[in-house]
C-alpha cells in the first residue's frame, strides 16, 4: 500500500526534504507529524519498495527513511541497495526487530544509522541530523576525489593509483597512452598484472611499495625499460609515492624518457659515464678515480659542493664494483636527530623509545651485501658518529634495545658538502672517523670549474624537462646558452637543471630565450651573478644595519636573489 504527499502540505521549502518509506500507516503518520514538527520538509511517502525508489529518482530527498521489512517485489534494503547505489542519497533504516540474517544485508549497503521502533523524537532528530550531516561529507570528500583525478587525468605524465591491497583505482588518460593500456579496463586489477613492465622493473618497485618508506626521494624512482611497446613509450622514468590522502595507497607517476634514453644512445661513450653526463677533463679525473676504488672493498669520501653530483658519483661505484646486484641504499643525514640518526642507521626494537611501536630495520640491514651511502655526514650527532666507527672497525650494529651485535656486510660510502678536516678542527667531527671514512678519496669538482659540461647538461637536461611536461621546447638560443655559460652556479647541476626545468615551463616559443631564464642569471648589474662572495653580501648587511631590501639594492640584486643566496650561505 503507497502512501503519497505533496511539498504544499508538509513541511517548509527551505527544509531538509525527506522521503518516507513505511508500509503501516499509523507509524508513516507518526514519522510525518514527527518530523513535521521538528522542521523537516516531507517529500513525499511510500509503502511500496519498487515505488520508493521510483520517488526517490524523481524528487531527489535529502535522506530516506526506510522500514527494512516491506511487502511486495523488493523489501526495504533491496530498495534502500538500489537507492543507495543508482542514487547515492543517504538511508536511514526503520526497524522493530530483526534476525541475523537480515541485519547483515542492511549492513551490506552502507546505510546511514538506524531507528528503532518505537522511537522519540529526540532519537529521530540525532539520527536525521547526523546522517544528513555524514552524507555531506562524503559529498564533499567524493567531489575533492574527483578534482583531484580530474587534475591527474590532465597532466602530460600518466599517472596509477593504488590502493592498500595493491589493486588499481584509477589510470589517467596520459598513463594508458604511454603503455597502451584500456584505462578503464585494468581498474581493480593487481598493478603488477595491469602494467605491461618487465617482471625485474615490476620487482624493483614492489620493493618500494612493501619496504618501509625511505626518506630519500631517488629511492622512489625507477627507469624501466619497454622490451616490445604497446604505447607510444619505450622507456618510462616511474616515480613512486605514497597517496597523500592516507589512504595506504600509493601513487605511480610516469614520464616518457624515450626521447631521453635515444639521446643517451647518441652521445658517445665519452659523454656519459654511469649516468653521470660530462665531458671535461676534471670530470674524466674523476671517472678514472670511479674506476680505481670501485675495485677495492674499502670505505670512499666523496668531496664536494651541494648539488654536484655526489650521490651520481656514488651509484656509479656501486654499479662498478663486486656489489652491483646487491641494494644500493642511500641515506641523507642532514637535520636528523640523535634518536632519529641511530634509529634510521642501526634500527630498532618495538617500544626501546617513545613512539617505536614496531621492530625496525636499519638501513645497514636494508644494505646488506650492497652499498649505504651516507650523504651530508659531517651533520651526524656525536653518539652516532661514535657508533658508526664501530660499525665501520668490527662490521657489526647494535640496534637500540638490544644489547647482543649483528653482523654486517656494507660498503660505506660517504659525502660532504664542505672538508670534513674543517669540520674536526672546528670540533664538530671526530677526526679518527674522517681517516677511516676517507681511505679513499673522491673530489667533484663544481660545475664552474668545468664549464664545457654546462651545454651538454643543459640539452640533457632540456630534453628531460619535455618528456616530464610535455612542451615542445627544442632547444636553448644562443643568446640564453651564453648566460647560463657564463653564470658561476652556486647550485652547480642541480641548479642547473632546475634552472632548465623553470625555463621550460616559462617558454612560449620553440627555444629558450633570456627572458625565459630566472633572475639571478640574466641580471647582468649583479655582482653576484657570476660568483658567490658570501663576505660581500655579509658587508652589505652590515652596511645596511641588516635591512636586507637595502642590502639587495646595495648588491645590485633583487631581494627573492638575496634570500636565495642567504639560504646558500647558511646566513640567519
Amino acid at each position: 500500500m503507497a502512501f503519497q504527499g505533496t511539498e504544499e502540505t508538509i513541511g517548509r521549502r527551505d527544509a531538509p526534504g525527506i522521503l518516507i518509506v513505511e508500509d503501516e500507516a499509523i507509524v508513516a503518520l507518526d514519522l510525518e507529524r514527527t518530523l513535521q514538527e521538528l522542521g523537516y520538509r516531507i517529500v513525499g511517502k511510500t509503502g511500496s519498495g519498487e515505488e520508493a525508489v521510483q520517488m526517490a529518482e524523481a524528487l531527489a530527498p535529502d535522506l530516506v527513511l526506510a522500514d527494512i521489512h516491506l511487502e511486495g517485489d523488493i523489501d526495504g534494503i533491496d530498495a534502500a541497495a538500489r537507492i543507495r547505489s543508482e542514487l547515492g542519497l543517504p538511508v536511514v533504516f526503520l526497524t522493530a526487530f530483526a534476525d541475523e540474517k537480515t541485519l547483515e544485508r542492511a549492513k551490506q549497503i552502507g546505510p546511514h544509522g538506524y531507528i528503532v521502533k518505537p522511537f522519540e523524537a529526540r532519537e529521530l532528530r540525532s539520527a536525521v541530523e547526523i546522517a544528513i550531516h555524514t552524507h555531506g561529507i562524503e559529498t564533499e570528500l567524493q567531489a575533492s576525489n574527483e578534482n583531484l583525478l580530474a587534475i591527474l587525468d590532465a597532466q602530460p605524465h600518466g599517472t596509477v593509483t593504488i590502493d592498500a591491497d595493491g589493486s588499481v583505482t584509477f589510470v589517467s588518460t596520459a598513463a594508458g597512452r604511454l603503455l597502451g593500456v584500456d584505462a578503464d579496463g585494468v581498474r581493480n586489477t593487481p598493478w603488477g598484472d595491469a602494467l605491461p613492465f618487465p617482471e625485474k622493473s615490476l620487482q624493483r618497485i614492489r620493493s618500494i611499495l612493501e619496504s618501509p618508506q625511505p626518506t630519500d626521494e631517488n629511492r622512489h624512482r625507477v627507469l624501466v625499460q619497454i622490451e616490445e611497446p604497446r604505447g607510444v613509450a619505450s622507456a618510462l622514468n616511474v616515480e613512486v609515492r605514497v597517496d597523500p590522502r592516507a589512504t595506504g595507497g600509493m601513487i605511480l607517476f610516469l614520464y616518457d624518457v624515450s626521447e631521453l634514453r635515444s639521446l643517451r644512445r647518441i652521445l658517445d661513450d665519452r659523454d656519459v659515464y654511469q649516468n653521470i653526463v660530462a665531458r671535461s677533463s676534471a670530470m674524466e679525473e674523476v671517472f678514472q678515480l670511479i674506476e680505481q676504488v670501485a675495485a677495492v672493498d674499502v670505505p670512499v669520501l666523496i668531496d664536494g659542493e651541494t648539488g654536484t653530483g655526489k650521490e651520481l658519483v656514488a651509484r656509479a661505484i656501486h654499479w662498478r664494483s663486486q656489489r652491483r646486484d646487491e641494494p644500493f641504499v642511500p641515506v641523507n643525514c642532514g637535520g636528523m636527530s640523535e634518536e632519529l640518526s641511530l634509529s634510521q642507521l642501526f634500527g630498532h626494537r618495538r617500544g626501546s623509545f617513545t613512539g617505536a611501536s614496531s621492530d625496525h630495520k636499519g638501513v645497514f640491514e636494508q644494505a646488506g651485501g650492497g652499498t649505504l651511502f651516507l650523504d651530508e655526514v659531517g651533520n651526524l650527532p656525536p653518539k652516532v658518529q661514535t657508533m658508526l666507527l664501530r660499525v665501520l672497525e668490527d662490521k657489526t650494529i647494535v640496534p637500540i634495545g638490544e644489547t647482543r651485535p649483528r653482523s654486517v656486510d656494507v660498503r660505506v660510502i660517504a659525502a660532504a658538502n664542505r672538508p670534513l678536516m674543517q669540520c674536526v678542527e672546528s670540533g664538530e667531527f671526530r677526526a679518527d672517523l674522517m681517516y677511516r671514512l676517507q681511505v679513499a678519496r673522491i673530489p667533484v669538482p663544481p660545475l664552474r670549474d668545468r664549464r664545457e659540461d654546462i651545454a651538454l647538461l643543459t640539452r640533457f637536461f632540456l630534453e628531460e624537462s619535455r618528456a616530464r611536461n610535455g612542451k615542445s621546447v627544442d632547444q636553448v638560443g644562443d643568446a640564453a646558452m651564453s648566460l647560463l655559460i657564463a653564470y658561476d652556479w652556486p647550485g652547480n647541476v642541480r641548479q642547473l637543471e632546475n634552472a632548465i626545468e623553470f625555463a621550460v615551463l616559462r617558454c612560449r616559443a620553440e627555444h629558450i630565450r633570456p627572458e625565459d631564464l630566472s633572475p639571478e642569471i640574466t641580471e647582468p648589474s649583479s655582482v653576484l651573478a657570476h660568483g658567490d662572495d658570501a663576505a660581500l653580501i655579509k658587508a652589505a648587511l652590515q652596511d645596511a644595519g641588516g635591512n636586507r631590501t637595502k642590502a639587495a639594492e646595495m648588491l645590485g640584486i633583487s631581494r627573492a636573489t638575496l634570500y636565495r643566496r642567504l639560504g646558500q650561505y647558511g646566513f640567519d
